[in-house]
């Protein structure tokens, strides 16, 4: 299973969101800054995740070789 896709759309979500919290924090919108940062860090944990199974099913997939 490839799962870069996956992998790829939350790295480019994590960066727009992290991107955009400092943004939000000069404009006065503490809560919108709050969310994106929020946003940003669940999609560290999606990918960690995400890449923790792709690494173990291409180790599955090496040793039945």
């Amino acid at each position: 299973m490839n799962l870069n896709l996956a992998i790829g759309e939350l790295q480019r979500s994590l960066d727009q969101h992290a991107h955009n919290a400092p943004l939000h924090d000069l404009m006065g919108d503490e809560a919108q800054a709050h969310l994106c940062r929020k946003v940003a860090n669940q999609c560290r944990k999606a990918m960690f995740v995400l890449q923790k199974v792709e690494r173990a099913i291409n180790e599955c997939t090496i040793e039945k070789h």
